[in-house]
Protein backbone atom coordinates (compact mmCIF):
# COMPACT_ATOMS: atom_id res chain seq x y z
CA UNK A 1 0.00 0.00 0.00
CA UNK A 2 1.31 3.62 -1.18
CA UNK A 3 1.44 5.99 2.29
CA UNK A 4 0.80 8.83 0.64
CA UNK A 5 -1.02 12.11 2.28
CA UNK A 6 -4.71 12.17 1.23
CA UNK A 7 -5.03 14.55 -1.77
CA UNK A 8 -7.34 16.68 1.30
CA UNK A 9 -3.64 18.26 2.15
CA UNK A 10 -3.34 21.20 -0.64
CA UNK A 11 -0.82 23.61 -1.12
CA UNK A 12 -0.99 26.83 0.57
CA UNK A 13 -1.01 29.38 -2.07
CA UNK A 14 1.83 31.57 -0.22
CA UNK A 15 4.00 29.30 1.01
CA UNK A 16 7.53 27.96 -0.50
CA UNK A 17 7.96 24.87 -2.31
CA UNK A 18 10.78 22.71 -1.19
CA UNK A 19 10.88 20.22 -3.12
CA UNK A 20 10.90 16.90 -4.51
CA UNK A 21 9.51 14.02 -2.34
CA UNK A 22 8.36 10.00 -3.16
CA UNK A 23 6.23 7.60 -1.35
CA UNK A 24 7.12 3.99 -0.97
CA UNK A 25 4.92 0.86 -1.28
CA UNK A 26 5.17 -2.19 1.54
CA UNK A 27 8.50 -3.51 -0.29
CA UNK A 28 10.22 -0.07 0.53
CA UNK A 29 11.01 0.97 -3.18
CA UNK A 30 10.41 4.62 -4.05
CA UNK A 31 7.47 4.63 -6.35
CA UNK A 32 5.99 7.96 -7.81
CA UNK A 33 2.43 8.93 -6.69
CA UNK A 34 -0.45 8.92 -9.09
CA UNK A 35 -0.50 13.12 -8.86
CA UNK A 36 3.60 13.27 -9.25
CA UNK A 37 3.82 14.74 -5.97
CA UNK A 38 2.94 15.21 -2.72
CA UNK A 39 0.78 18.09 -1.77
CA UNK A 40 2.20 20.57 0.32
CA UNK A 41 1.02 20.47 4.04
CA UNK A 42 -1.49 23.56 4.97
CA UNK A 43 -0.38 25.98 7.42
CA UNK A 44 -2.38 28.89 8.97
CA UNK A 45 -2.43 31.67 6.78
CA UNK A 46 0.00 34.48 7.69
CA UNK A 47 0.52 38.57 6.07
CA UNK A 48 4.28 38.59 4.76
CA UNK A 49 6.41 39.66 7.74
CA UNK A 50 10.12 40.58 7.86
CA UNK A 51 11.14 41.91 11.73
CA UNK A 52 14.50 42.57 13.14
CA UNK A 53 15.95 43.18 16.63
CA UNK A 54 19.43 42.97 18.52
CA UNK A 55 20.45 42.11 21.60
CA UNK A 56 23.30 41.60 23.66
CA UNK A 57 25.24 38.60 24.62
CA UNK A 58 26.44 37.85 28.10
CA UNK A 59 27.52 34.69 29.07
CA UNK A 60 28.19 33.46 32.08
CA UNK A 61 30.42 30.65 33.74
CA UNK A 62 28.42 27.73 34.63
CA UNK A 63 27.95 27.57 38.56
CA UNK A 64 30.17 24.32 40.32
CA UNK A 65 27.76 21.51 40.85
CA UNK A 66 24.94 22.67 38.72
CA UNK A 67 24.03 21.96 34.97
CA UNK A 68 25.13 24.84 32.37
CA UNK A 69 21.99 26.45 31.48
CA UNK A 70 22.14 27.32 27.35
CA UNK A 71 21.97 31.30 26.35
CA UNK A 72 18.59 31.66 24.90
CA UNK A 73 17.01 34.36 22.76
CA UNK A 74 13.43 34.81 21.87
CA UNK A 75 13.22 36.09 18.34
CA UNK A 76 11.27 38.68 17.53
CA UNK A 77 7.46 37.63 16.51
CA UNK A 78 5.63 39.03 12.93
CA UNK A 79 3.20 36.61 13.05
CA UNK A 80 1.82 33.57 14.88
CA UNK A 81 4.97 32.06 14.99
CA UNK A 82 7.33 32.26 18.25
CA UNK A 83 10.80 30.88 17.69
CA UNK A 84 13.45 30.60 20.51
CA UNK A 85 17.05 29.39 19.94
CA UNK A 86 19.42 28.27 22.54
CA UNK A 87 23.61 28.60 22.40
CA UNK A 88 25.47 25.60 24.22
CA UNK A 89 27.08 27.13 27.32
CA UNK A 90 29.89 24.42 27.17
CA UNK A 91 32.66 25.05 24.51
CA UNK A 92 31.02 28.31 23.63
CA UNK A 93 33.83 31.39 22.58
CA UNK A 94 32.24 34.45 22.48
CA UNK A 95 34.07 37.71 22.57
CA UNK A 96 33.30 40.77 25.05
CA UNK A 97 30.67 42.93 23.10
CA UNK A 98 28.87 40.66 20.87
CA UNK A 99 25.61 41.13 20.05
CA UNK A 100 22.69 39.01 17.94
CA UNK A 101 21.15 40.35 15.19
CA UNK A 102 17.89 38.34 14.54
CA UNK A 103 15.44 38.77 11.45
CA UNK A 104 12.41 36.41 10.95
CA UNK A 105 10.79 36.29 7.75
CA UNK A 106 7.43 33.93 6.60
CA UNK A 107 9.20 34.19 3.36
CA UNK A 108 12.64 33.45 1.61
CA UNK A 109 14.66 36.25 1.58
CA UNK A 110 15.34 37.59 -1.42
CA UNK A 111 18.94 36.57 -2.76
CA UNK A 112 18.87 32.91 -1.59
CA UNK A 113 18.86 29.70 -3.49
CA UNK A 114 15.69 28.52 -3.33
CA UNK A 115 14.60 25.66 -1.02
CA UNK A 116 14.82 22.90 -3.80
CA UNK A 117 15.35 19.01 -2.99
CA UNK A 118 15.13 16.58 -5.59
CA UNK A 119 15.02 12.61 -4.91
CA UNK A 120 15.51 9.39 -7.72
CA UNK A 121 12.62 7.95 -8.36
CA UNK A 122 13.06 4.14 -9.33
CA UNK A 123 11.16 2.04 -12.02
CA UNK A 124 10.80 2.85 -15.62
CA UNK A 125 11.89 6.53 -15.48
CA UNK A 126 14.58 5.59 -13.12
CA UNK A 127 16.59 8.33 -14.00
CA UNK A 128 13.61 10.76 -13.62
CA UNK A 129 13.05 13.60 -10.89
CA UNK A 130 9.92 14.38 -9.40
CA UNK A 131 8.63 17.71 -7.54
CA UNK A 132 7.02 17.25 -4.59
CA UNK A 133 5.77 20.35 -1.72
CA UNK A 134 6.64 20.82 1.20
CA UNK A 135 5.64 24.24 3.01
CA UNK A 136 8.07 26.96 4.08
CA UNK A 137 6.71 28.48 7.88
CA UNK A 138 9.55 30.57 8.76
CA UNK A 139 13.09 31.78 8.04
CA UNK A 140 14.99 33.10 10.80
CA UNK A 141 18.41 34.80 10.26
CA UNK A 142 20.79 34.89 12.74
CA UNK A 143 23.90 37.58 12.41
CA UNK A 144 27.15 37.95 15.18
CA UNK A 145 28.53 40.82 15.36
CA UNK A 146 31.82 38.98 16.18
CA UNK A 147 32.98 35.69 15.37
CA UNK A 148 31.59 33.31 17.54
CA UNK A 149 32.15 29.24 17.90
CA UNK A 150 29.83 26.42 19.57
CA UNK A 151 30.81 23.35 20.33
CA UNK A 152 27.15 21.80 18.89
CA UNK A 153 24.69 23.17 17.15
CA UNK A 154 21.99 25.40 18.26
CA UNK A 155 19.01 24.47 19.43
CA UNK A 156 15.24 25.31 18.49
CA UNK A 157 12.01 25.86 19.70
CA UNK A 158 8.56 27.10 17.81
CA UNK A 159 5.84 27.39 19.85
CA UNK A 160 3.02 27.31 16.42
CA UNK A 161 -0.76 27.69 16.51
CA UNK A 162 -2.84 24.65 17.39
CA UNK A 163 -4.11 24.54 13.83
CA UNK A 164 -0.39 23.61 12.83
CA UNK A 165 0.56 21.33 15.81
CA UNK A 166 -2.28 19.39 15.23
CA UNK A 167 -1.48 18.39 11.38
CA UNK A 168 -1.97 15.02 11.19
CA UNK A 169 0.61 12.85 8.71
CA UNK A 170 3.30 15.87 8.85
CA UNK A 171 6.64 16.17 10.01
CA UNK A 172 8.71 19.29 10.64
CA UNK A 173 12.23 20.18 9.80
CA UNK A 174 15.10 23.08 9.95
CA UNK A 175 16.83 23.80 6.90
CA UNK A 176 20.24 25.69 7.04
CA UNK A 177 22.07 27.90 4.99
CA UNK A 178 25.78 29.00 5.21
CA UNK A 179 26.69 31.81 2.79
CA UNK A 180 30.08 30.97 3.43
CA UNK A 181 29.63 26.89 2.28
CA UNK A 182 27.22 27.61 -1.34
CA UNK A 183 27.78 24.84 -2.94
CA UNK A 184 25.78 23.17 -0.02
CA UNK A 185 23.54 24.89 -0.48
CA UNK A 186 20.71 24.73 1.81
CA UNK A 187 20.94 21.78 4.24
CA UNK A 188 17.72 20.44 4.76
CA UNK A 189 18.29 18.26 7.25
CA UNK A 190 19.88 20.53 9.27
CA UNK A 191 17.38 19.11 12.40
CA UNK A 192 15.19 17.28 12.89
CA UNK A 193 12.32 15.55 12.50
CA UNK A 194 11.01 18.02 15.18
CA UNK A 195 9.66 16.50 18.59
CA UNK A 196 5.81 18.25 18.56
CA UNK A 197 4.58 18.57 22.19
CA UNK A 198 1.54 20.39 22.85
CA UNK A 199 1.87 23.54 20.43
CA UNK A 200 6.00 23.54 20.52
CA UNK A 201 8.57 22.34 17.86
CA UNK A 202 11.59 21.29 19.73
CA UNK A 203 14.45 20.76 17.69
CA UNK A 204 17.79 19.00 19.50
CA UNK A 205 21.21 20.32 18.18
CA UNK A 206 23.19 18.13 16.63
CA UNK A 207 26.75 17.71 18.06
CA UNK A 208 28.86 19.45 15.18
CA UNK A 209 30.71 22.54 16.25
CA UNK A 210 29.24 25.45 14.38
CA UNK A 211 31.42 28.61 13.55
CA UNK A 212 29.40 31.67 13.35
CA UNK A 213 31.85 34.67 11.00
CA UNK A 214 31.64 37.96 12.28
CA UNK A 215 28.66 39.65 10.24
CA UNK A 216 28.22 36.65 8.66
CA UNK A 217 23.76 36.10 8.45
CA UNK A 218 23.38 32.29 8.93
CA UNK A 219 19.70 30.97 7.63
CA UNK A 220 17.56 28.67 9.62
CA UNK A 221 13.89 27.79 7.41
CA UNK A 222 11.71 25.86 9.39
CA UNK A 223 9.82 23.83 7.40
CA UNK A 224 6.49 21.51 7.12
CA UNK A 225 6.52 18.23 4.71
CA UNK A 226 4.18 15.07 4.35
CA UNK A 227 5.07 12.23 7.10
CA UNK A 228 5.22 9.49 3.75
CA UNK A 229 8.04 11.67 2.43
CA UNK A 230 11.80 10.13 1.87
CA UNK A 231 13.38 11.48 5.22
CA UNK A 232 16.04 14.25 4.07
CA UNK A 233 19.80 13.46 4.50
CA UNK A 234 21.81 15.78 6.27
CA UNK A 235 24.78 17.67 3.75
CA UNK A 236 27.90 16.96 3.75
CA UNK A 237 30.59 18.58 5.94
CA UNK A 238 32.42 21.35 3.93
CA UNK A 239 35.01 23.07 4.88
CA UNK A 240 33.98 27.27 5.04
CA UNK A 241 35.47 29.50 2.12
CA UNK A 242 37.49 32.50 3.89
CA UNK A 243 35.62 35.09 5.18
CA UNK A 244 35.71 38.17 3.00
CA UNK A 245 37.36 41.54 4.35
CA UNK A 246 35.08 42.53 7.40
CA UNK A 247 33.07 45.92 7.03
CA UNK A 248 32.99 46.78 10.69
CA UNK A 249 30.44 49.25 12.24
CA UNK A 250 31.39 51.18 15.99
CA UNK A 251 28.93 50.41 17.53
CA UNK A 252 27.64 47.50 16.19
CA UNK A 253 24.05 48.11 17.62
CA UNK A 254 22.88 51.56 19.24
CA UNK A 255 19.83 52.76 21.65
CA UNK A 256 18.32 56.10 20.80
CA UNK A 257 16.21 57.01 23.75
CA UNK A 258 13.57 58.85 22.19
CA UNK A 259 12.05 59.89 18.87
CA UNK A 260 14.53 62.81 16.51
CA UNK A 261 17.34 61.91 18.61
CA UNK A 262 20.46 61.05 15.70
CA UNK A 263 23.61 59.44 16.60
CA UNK A 264 26.72 58.56 14.32
CA UNK A 265 28.22 55.39 13.47
CA UNK A 266 31.70 54.88 12.16
CA UNK A 267 32.29 52.36 9.27
CA UNK A 268 35.59 50.64 8.63
CA UNK A 269 36.58 48.87 5.55
CA UNK A 270 39.34 45.64 6.11
CA UNK A 271 40.00 45.65 2.45
CA UNK A 272 42.84 47.71 0.98
CA UNK A 273 42.10 47.25 -2.84
CA UNK A 274 38.47 48.09 -2.87
CA UNK A 275 37.28 50.74 -5.02
CA UNK A 276 33.50 51.08 -4.76
CA UNK A 277 30.85 52.30 -2.99
CA UNK A 278 28.62 51.90 0.24
CA UNK A 279 25.10 52.39 1.01
CA UNK A 280 22.75 52.49 3.87
CA UNK A 281 19.25 51.12 4.58
CA UNK A 282 17.46 50.65 7.44
CA UNK A 283 14.98 47.45 8.05
CA UNK A 284 12.15 49.42 9.22
CA UNK A 285 12.16 53.20 8.52
CA UNK A 286 9.08 53.29 10.38
CA UNK A 287 11.24 52.78 13.45
CA UNK A 288 14.63 54.58 12.25
CA UNK A 289 16.33 56.12 9.26
CA UNK A 290 19.95 55.75 8.05
CA UNK A 291 21.81 58.27 5.76
CA UNK A 292 25.39 57.44 4.41
CA UNK A 293 28.44 60.25 4.07
CA UNK A 294 31.10 58.45 2.77
CA UNK A 295 32.10 56.10 5.98
CA UNK A 296 30.21 58.21 8.80
CA UNK A 297 26.22 56.87 9.53
CA UNK A 298 23.95 58.84 10.84
CA UNK A 299 20.89 56.98 12.27
CA UNK A 300 17.82 58.43 13.21
CA UNK A 301 15.27 57.09 15.79
CA UNK A 302 11.54 57.67 14.29
CA UNK A 303 9.09 55.71 16.53
CA UNK A 304 9.67 53.04 19.95
CA UNK A 305 11.20 49.29 18.24
CA UNK A 306 13.74 47.84 17.14
CA UNK A 307 15.06 47.71 14.13
CA UNK A 308 18.76 47.29 11.98
CA UNK A 309 20.28 49.03 9.48
CA UNK A 310 22.54 47.42 6.96
CA UNK A 311 25.93 49.05 5.71
CA UNK A 312 26.53 47.02 2.24
CA UNK A 313 29.71 47.65 -0.07
CA UNK A 314 28.97 47.60 -3.78
CA UNK A 315 30.78 44.28 -3.83
CA UNK A 316 28.40 42.60 -2.05
CA UNK A 317 29.81 42.74 1.91
CA UNK A 318 27.83 44.14 4.83
CA UNK A 319 28.07 45.45 7.98
CA UNK A 320 24.92 44.89 9.98
CA UNK A 321 23.84 47.45 12.96
CA UNK A 322 20.64 46.81 15.68
CA UNK A 323 19.17 49.59 16.45
CA UNK A 324 16.59 50.25 19.63
CA UNK A 325 14.53 53.00 20.01
CA UNK A 326 12.56 53.73 23.23
CA UNK A 327 10.33 56.79 24.17
CA UNK A 328 11.31 58.65 27.05
CA UNK A 329 8.28 59.77 29.16
CA UNK A 330 8.44 63.30 30.35
CA UNK A 331 6.07 64.05 33.31
CA UNK A 332 3.13 66.06 32.94
CA UNK A 333 3.49 69.15 35.10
Amino acid sequence: MRHCLQAALLSLCAGSYIGAVACSDSSGSLVRPASSALPAPIVPASSPYAVSQSVPISTASPIAGQAAVPISFVLPSGGNVQATVALPLIGTIIPPNTSLIETVNNRLPSGLPALAVQRRVLGADRNALTAGDATLIQVDQLVFSNQVTLATQPTFAFVVPSALAELANVSYWIANFNPLVPSVGWNLAYAGPGAVKATTISFAGLPNATTFQANIPQYFALYAVSAAATKPTPAPRVSAEPAPPAITASPSSVSLLAPGVTITVSITDASTTFKGTYSAVSANTAIATASLSGTTLTITAVAPGQTTVIVSSSDGRQAIIGVGVTATSVPVQ
